[in-house]
């Protein structure tokens, strides 16, 4: 027997279902243990428990609690000790990739029609998974593929694709069957048919569920012949010819049911991002604060999870931290992550794979604990990684064995600790293995209840150690070997989500189906856009909404009715004393454009132009750009070791002027105090050296007369290739990493495109006189310094050009790189007038080789200066000389170059420049260089003060 019953919607779910279960005043013992009430989710269920506790205990009653179960409780293997062999979820996604790899798949052309390329675990895992999927879908209809083609085959527009489907269907419960197991959708569509109730229930209580599976329908339809069945619906008894006996929303009906919402310019509101459907979630809670405190607050998030990020970050900043009860996705945890990078390294043993390990925090301190400093092993990682490039674990033990004994004594440990870890994976069985490795890292750890990250922790290794158990007794029936087990085991991890207790928060994120069950008078939801309210299934490649209808699964039509009451009972739910707002974004996270949900439109047509334009127009939002905060400020002091003269240096080279004028206290950070930037993963030779590599080329290519003045471009790049490759051999030796293989490829190409122009230079009489030529010379006390790539001459016409090779991408004229606009902010020593304009000198290279050029011949001619540019597109390969460097120019540098020494001998590194054009200390600054350091306290350290004025820009100086 079915009883319909209207509960009516002026108050949420909860309080509707307690007022059923409870009607009047509680008193004594109320025992309700006879009832089974199905609710849409767990967390349903915990409110419906807290609510009944609460009303009861408030009343000095006692309660006996009602078991409260969703609609899967009726299929649960777990819930019937007679049925302890149904596959469980790891054997079900082996045993589909058994089926995978050892069937003829050219045999089933219309599930792939273009083949499958050789096919391997890990794509048949995840097919598997795929068409395992369907079968769940399908499930809930109490259908199975083969019964897709054996009862609808004749609507089916790809017959073919389900018949190797079903045919697949059939091989793999074949497989089931000869491991003496179930399959768990076989066990459901059964269990359906003969559902079994826990022990002294009475009566069923379908707790407003507005779209319970239809195979959950099935089986409450055989219990119904047993016991009663109430069907309670959040809606009032006017609305009676709207729903179906279980309570499900009848799509027809709610195509014509009005949304009617309060006030719709204030409780409809559109938002720019995630980010900012955020924000506006705090101005709300901050403008009804005196009306609403964070109890009184329900906060809705979409199921694509696009917000939640974002409100967790802010609501916790403002001291209300939220509870998500869709949990966290395992995959985000780092005990996952551990995981990961642990069959990586199994699998792969390259050095991205050992350093994506020894990088994990776990992992360092766990070597912490056995007298392995992380900041010590950090550091030694990178000095080897950036010196040998090593392609794999090997690399280190050949280059450890020929380093000095003394050298990397912290990473030798970790790399003997590294590979105990592979050679316990290759001697122990895998779960052991696995388990031996974690709690080799975790061996130390003290957890504290309380304590948010352990709290975390302990739930997500709940869904590990469940995993593993799992997994151990299907690893050895199934076959694998134990990298594919362990992919396996990870793919299962990934899908899992862990949860944490509910004790401490102030406000609730949750869905569609949560909220309703929500009592909270002020209900904010987010996230209104189509797609996700109502939910839609586009583009689905095997069950489209068409054959769903047609099959009896549930469609989009069917949603839009489920979506549509449930928003209609949000809002009336909190109509007489409660407010309910709807934000929609315009964009996602990635800027992608969004359309508002359909749902916001069911409004009276006077209403429907304007809505329109407000949710269709532009965000009406405060764009604040707040400075980032720092909370404490950086003091680059010289280290108590650093030696008072490195504060004065003596000499510099021609490329240092360069740093400072892009920037006198980053020029302090690298030149002074010497930091530089180590790149944790190279793998490759970085811009400078790929500049020496074709530097040595074209280096030995001028010391070879015969080479330098041929006219056979072959030739000269035969010879210049050859020196490439020399040079990459004694750095590396024979085992040449294979990124650096490819670049050595770009190295010929680039070198080819020079041998060309050589070839043309030395056609047309132009000499190489001189090859990487040292150059030295005193400006104001300082020793100057630098090495002119090459000199050549012109005999027939007595020229002569200072040439610097340029590596870089793109070919930059020398007077652009040397000359930029100019700026208020210049030392007035930097400032120069060109053809009207003001100009600043960015650069003093090419001007100081002509400043510092030996006064004798070949150099007392017609002196050009320039770059031999070698870049990317080879095609831009050629010579760019400075076509208008002049005497007053070289005199302005000359004058800039000495405003430069005297500002470094007087220390003047303050302040940073604000438009550095690369900042290699970027990091150190995460917002203005000014803002990150404390000025004051690195004026003082730096003791002696200026021998003359103040800087000629007016910089303050204390």
């Amino acid at each position: 027997m079915i009883e319909r019953h209207f509960l009516g919607w002026d108050a949420p779910i909860a309080a509707k279902v307690r007022d059923f279960l409870l009607p009047g005043a509680p008193s004594g013992t109320v025992d309700l243990s006879k009832d089974l009430i199905i609710v849409p989710t767990r967390h349903a269920a915990r409110r419906l428990r807290e609510v009944l506790a609460l009303h009861t205990t408030a009343h000095g009653a006692a309660l006996v609690p009602p078991h409260v179960d969703t609609p899967t409780s009726f299929f649960r293997p777990e819930g019937d000790p007679s049925n302890l062999n149904i596959a469980t979820p790891i054997e079900v996604w082996a045993l589909w990739a058994d089926v995978l790899l050892k069937t003829d798949l050219s045999l089933h052309g219309g599930l792939f029609p273009t083949g499958v390329p050789t096919p391997d675990f890990h794509w048949a895992v995840r097919t598997g998974q795929m068409i395992q999927q369907v079968r769940d879908e399908l499930a809930d209809g109490g259908l199975s593929l083969g019964d897709v083609i054996g009862n609808f085959g004749e609507i089916l527009e790809e017959r073919d694709r389900w018949e190797d489907l079903a045919a697949l269907e059939r091989i793999y419960l074949d497989r089931v069957g000869a491991m003496g197991k179930e399959d768990p959708v076989v066990f459901m569509i059964r269990r359906a048919r003969a559902p079994v109730l826990p022990a002294g229930i009475r009566r069923i209580i379908l707790a407003a569920v507005p779209d319970p599976a239809p195979l959950a329908i099935r089986a409450i339809a055989v219990l119904a012949e047993r016991v009663p069945v109430i069907t309670l619906i959040h809606a009032p008894p006017s609305l009676s010819d709207a729903f179906d006996e279980w309570g499900r929303p009848i799509p027809e009906r709610w195509q014509e049911i009005p949304i009617e919402i309060p006030d719709p310019r204030a409780n409809i509101l559109l938002a720019g991002s995630p980010a900012s459907q955020s924000q506006k979630v705090l101005n709300l809670i901050a403008a009804e604060s005196t009306r609403f405190g964070p109890a009184d607050i329900a906060i809705g998030v979409p199921p694509d999870g696009s917000v939640t990020p974002f409100l967790i970050a802010d609501l916790e900043s403002h001291g209300l931290p939220p509870f998500d009860p869709a949990g966290k996705p395992f995959r985000e945890h780092p005990l996952y992550r551990l995981l990961k990078a642990y069959q990586a390294f199994i699998g792969e043993g390259s050095y991205p794979t050992l350093s994506g390990l020894l990088r994990h925090p776990d992992v360092l301190h766990a070597l912490g604990g056995v007298g392995v400093p992380a900041a010590l092993l950090l550091a030694e990682l990178d000095e080897f990684q950036n010196r040998f490039l090593p392609a794999a674990i090997e690399d280190f033990r050949v280059h450890l064995e020929n380093a000095p004994a003394e050298d990397f004594p912290n990473l030798r440990q970790a790399i003997h600790w590294a590979q105990q870890v592979g050679e316990s994976f290759q001697n122990e069985p895998l779960i052991p293995a696995v388990r031996s490795f974690l709690q080799d890292i975790y061996r130390g750890r003290t957890l504290q209840r309380g304590n948010p990250s352990d709290e975390a922790f302990i739930s997500a290794a709940g869904v590990l150690d469940a995993i593993l158990r799992e997994a151990e007794a299907a690893m050895v029936a199934l076959g694998f070997s134990k990298h594919e087990a362990l992919d396996l085991l990870l793919e299962r991890a990934g899908t899992q989500r862990h949860y944490m207790e509910h004790r401490g928060t102030r406000v609730d994120l949750e869905g569609w189906l949560e909220l309703p069950w929500n009592d909270a008078p002020f209900l904010i939801v987010t996230g209104m856009n189509e797609g996700l309210v109502p939910h839609s299934r586009t583009g689905d490649p095997f069950l489209p909404d068409s054959l769903r209808t047609a099959i009896g699964l549930p469609g989009d039509r069917t949603r839009l009715a489920v979506d549509t009451f449930l928003m209609r009972g949000l809002i009336e739910s909190r109509r007489a004393d409660g407010r309910a707002v709807f934000i929609a974004g315009k964009t996602s996270a990635q800027g992608d454009p969004l359309k508002p949900s359909r749902l916001l439109f069911r409004c009276p047509e006077n209403e429907l132009a304007d809505r329109a334009r407000r949710l269709f127009g532009d965000p009406e939002e405060k764009r604040d750009n707040h400075a980032a905060s720092i909370s404490f400020r950086l003091k680059p002091v010289p280290p108590p070791d650093l030696p008072p003269a490195q504060l004065s240096p003596r000499r510099l080279s021609v490329t240092a002027f360069k740093d400072y004028l892009d920037c006198p206290f980053r020029f302090y950070l690298k030149h002074i105090l010497g930091m530089e930037e180590l790149a944790d993963r190279k793998t490759e030779l970085d811009a400078m050296e790929f500049g020496t590599l074709i530097h040595y080329a074209l280096q030995r290519m001028a010391q070879t007369r015969e080479i330098q003045s041929s006219h056979d471009e072959h030739r000269i790049a035969r010879f210049l290739h050859a020196q490439a490759e020399a040079w990459v051999r004694e750095r590396f030796g024979e085992s040449v990493p294979l990124t650096v293989q490819v670049q050595i490829d770009a190295a010929r190409s680039r070198l080819s495109a020079a041998a060309r122009l050589q070839a043309s230079l030395a056609a047309e009489g132009w000499q190489i006189v001189r090859s990487e030529m040292r150059i030295r010379g005193r400006l104001r006390g300082m020793d100057i310094n630098g090495r002119i790539d090459r000199v050549d001459l012109h005999p027939p016409t007595g020229k002569v050009r200072l040439l610097d090779y340029k590596t870089t991408d793109r070919p930059t004229p020398p007077e652009d790189t040397h000359l930029r606009p100019g700026s208020s902010e210049a030392p007035l020593y930097a400032r120069v007038h060109l053809n009207g304009k003001e100009k600043r000198w960015a650069d003093l290279q090419l001007p100081l080789y002509r400043l510092l050029l030996p006064k004798e011949t070949p150099f007392l001619s017609d002196v050009e200066i320039g770059y031999f540019n070698l870049p990317k597109a080879i095609g831009d390969t050629g010579v760019s000389i400075w076509e208008g460097f002049t005497q007053t120019l070289l005199d302005s540098a000359r004058k800039c170059a000495e405003g430069v020494i005297e500002d470094i001998q007087n220390r003047r590194f303050w302040p940073p420049s604000a438009d550095a054009p690369f900042d290699a200390f970027a990091p150190l600054f995460p917002a203005d260089a000014m803002e990150c350091i404390d000025g004051e306290a690195f004026l003082q350290s730096l003791e002696r003060p200026p021998r003359s004025g103040p800087r000629d820009k007016g910089a303050p100086i204390s």
